[in-house]
């Protein structure tokens, strides 16, 4: 018998969950602009200022139309000039895409679904006045789509339109522990929080004021605000109300919070959910790694034709943290991941009338990254993010897919191609002794070195001169200052001639005294030329791993990746000191993939190919230096690198090695992989970290490169 009372009782509360819900009222009139309206359902009181409103009865007097959408179980507001969101049992309410917070949740009571009075209809731009026994709604509906919706470009070509996604439940968290491990992931970063929260009244806080400040958010207390500052956006939160004020373009709009701030260790703090109300942001709990993410929410995305390229622009409510374009292994397109953020767009998928991007997709790939699938064809390059203050853009840039001397009959021509239009900028240096050429929107995949036997310039050299924006820049060494050029341009290609010019001939005294100093400065220049083995060398550096793969961690934490790229600088000026001409794989602390670095060699047609990193080993007794080959032909290099270094360094010498390292496998030059010393061994660490110790390193390894072409015949010319 208990059984079937209590089975009884649960059914009811399933199916009317609001069946206790306020006080309705019999003797209670509605008027809307001095007109009275009829209402057919009860009018309730929740509070004495609280009353709910049959959402059907009045809609004829907005005028609106009513609908239920039964995917996401919310209901849909709309007339020709707005559109308005409801959902049930949430004060979320979406107007024309804009976010807005209700004083009390939107109900549904016998079937019906009921909106709180005042606070609704002065969202929609109307008066609201209360008595006792009437409500009085005068005025217009202001809701302008103009004002809220995201401006639409002339040259839009297709969106996910600004109808929002119903996200239900994302604020719902379990009841937190400080004796376990809690992080919380925001924006771009990952913090310990275990230490740093509370709950009162059962109410979460979370100490956030020193990780705002970390992302550019100005805190400043007042006597009865707090306020937030970030990009030209105030959130003004109240100590004693419940209620925010947001200022943005010298606009101010008011929500309701849905927990208060709480005085708490001689303190203000604002709950954890009335922050992620006011900033209208979503929440993850990953129970798996007990970290609470932070989402940004993509509000919308555009396809958009600009200057006869195509580019794609997602709205957000803040800063958004993206993957490196990948392309997508089961069609032609690309594929980018946005961790932390969630996407509320209602449409998905996305189809064009175009050829290139014929469809793209937004969908959540877990609950805190977002993905979009661009499909598109073979002429698409590759895209490129730049971030914008509140999301992003994602532009399809032009690739610079080679760069060709041509000798003619009036001079030397040099002709550039691309995978679209190019719009170069040329510039000279100073001196005149460089022309600079810069291709604003386009990657390079030339190589970033070509020496030329002309006499018009020495070599070419080119490189990615900035990614944000796009810009790859291109750089003649020419042997005459001022020598001129004439450019044209032909939509994917460019064309850049150097006429023949006849050399100035200087005035030549017949003294003895001066043709014999002339004499000496010329054998003296030609003897600086000619100096050294290295001279007009390529070389290609490879400093090992970087970003976010460490290396092996020595004694102390210290990452491997550090060193090696310290030592390839030291190197690298080493080498260019006696005239050759090196490239780094890696410049700063950057991951560089496996295939990029033999890809950087083989490219630019390295004369040689030297890798350096740090050994580790699970036992710290292990010690020494050693290096790796793989083809025949690097043998000897490492014999070179090897034994110079076991005569400088006076440390153990574990010899030369073969193993089927990739970037050994897949250069076409000599190459070799160093690894001057153990960062697991307490003795070999010791000499790593003397700054000394890794400028002897790169000395010897000089040393062992001049050795090699020492004891390399030069190939006879033909």
């Amino acid at each position: 018998m208990f059984v079937r009372i209590v089975a009884i009782f649960y059914i009811v509360f399933l199916f009317f969950p609001n069946i206790h819900f306020g006080k309705e009222l019999d003797d209670f009139s509605v008027s809307f602009n001095n007109k009275k309206v009829r209402i057919y359902s009860d009018i309730v009181q929740t509070s004495a200022s609280h009353y709910y409103l049959p959402l059907r009865d009045v809609i004829k007097r907005i005028p609106a139309k009513l609908e239920y959408k039964r995917k996401s179980d919310s209901y849909r507001l709309y007339n020709k000039r707005f559109s308005a969101r409801l959902i049930p049992n949430s004060n979320e309410v979406f107007i024309n895409g804009q976010r807005h917070v209700l004083d009390d949740k939107v109900r549904q009571i016998k079937g019906r679904i009921y909106v709180p009075a005042a606070s609704f209809f002065k969202l929609l731009g109307f008066e609201v006045l209360m008595s006792k026994s009437n409500i009085a709604i005068s005025g217009k509906l202001t809701a302008d789509p103009k004002k809220t919706l995201s401006s639409t470009s002339k040259n839009l070509i297709a969106t996910t339109g600004n109808t929002p996604k119903v996200l239900t439940d994302h604020y719902r968290i379990p009841k937190l522990s400080s004796k376990k491990a809690l992080y919380l992931s925001l924006f771009d970063k990952k913090y310990d929080i275990s230490k740093s929260f509370f709950y009162k009244k059962d109410i979460l806080y979370i100490h956030l004021v020193p990780l705002l400040k970390k992302h550019g958010f100005k805190v400043t207390y007042q006597k009865s605000t707090i306020e937030l500052s970030f990009k030209g956006r105030h959130y003004m939160f109240y100590k004693k109300k419940n209620r925010v004020d947001i200022l943005e373009n010298g606009t101010r709009r008011s929500l309701t919070l849905p927990q208060p701030v709480a005085y708490y260790k001689k303190r203000y703090y604002i709950s954890f959910i009335s922050f992620l109300s006011a900033l209208d942001e979503g929440l993850h709990w990953a129970s798996s790694t007990r970290t609470l993410h932070v989402l940004s929410k993509i509000q919308r995305v555009d396809l958009i034709k600009k200057h006869n390229r195509y580019h794609f622009s997602l709205t957000s409510n803040h800063p958004i943290r993206r993957s490196t374009p990948k392309p997508l292994s089961w069609a032609k397109g690309y594929y980018i991941d946005f961790h932390n953020s969630i996407s509320t767009t209602e449409k998905e998928t996305i189809k064009t009338e175009l050829e290139t991007i014929p469809e793209y997709q937004i969908s959540q790939v877990n609950g805190y990254t977002t993905r979009l699938r661009v499909y598109a064809s073979d002429s698409l390059a590759t895209p490129f993010v730049n971030q914008e203050k509140y999301g992003l853009s994602i532009h399809f840039s032009s690739t610079l897919t080679s760069i060709k001397e041509i000798v003619t009959e009036n001079g030397l021509q040099v002709k550039i191609n691309g995978t679209q239009d190019i719009k170069p900028k040329v510039t000279r240096s100073q001196d005149g002794k460089k022309l600079i050429v810069d291709l604003p929107g386009t990657i390079i995949d030339i190589p970033q070195l070509i020496q030329s036997k002309h006499s018009v310039f020495s070599q070419i050299r080119s490189s990615q001169f900035s990614n944000s924006p796009v810009v790859s820049r291109i750089v003649f060494d020419l042997k005459t200052p001022q020598h001129p050029y004439k450019l044209t341009q032909h939509n994917s290609s460019l064309n850049i001639s150097f006429p023949k010019t006849a050399p100035k001939v200087a005035k030549v005294s017949t003294s003895k005294k001066t043709r014999s100093k002339a004499r000496s400065q010329k054998l003296s220049s030609s003897k600086i030329n000619t100096k050294h083995l290295l001279s007009n060398k390529v070389i290609v550096l490879d400093a090992g791993h970087g970003g976010r793969d460490p290396g092996a961690i020595g004694i102390g934490n210290r990452y491997e990746k550090y060193f090696t790229l310290d030592v390839a600088k030291r190197l690298q000026k080493l080498l260019a000191s006696k005239g050759a001409l090196v490239i780094m794989t890696r410049q700063r602390d950057v991951k560089t993939g496996l295939n990029r670095r033999a890809y950087i060699a083989n490219k630019n047609k390295a004369d040689m190919f030297i890798s350096i990193h740090f050994n580790s080993f699970v036992k710290s007794k292990v010690h020494g230096t050693e290096t790796y080959y793989y083809k025949y032909k690097d043998k000897k290099l490492a014999r070179h690198l090897q034994r110079q270094m076991a005569k400088d360094l006076r440390m153990k010498n574990n010899g030369v090695k073969r193993s089927r390292l990739f970037v050994l496998r897949h250069t076409r030059m000599p190459a070799a992989l160093v690894e001057p010393g153990f960062l697991t061994n307490p003795s070999n660490m010791a000499k790593v970290k003397n700054p000394d110790f890794r400028q002897k390193i790169a000395q010897s390894l000089y040393q062992g490169i001049v050795n090699y072409y020492r004891d390399t015949p030069k190939k006879k010319k033909r």
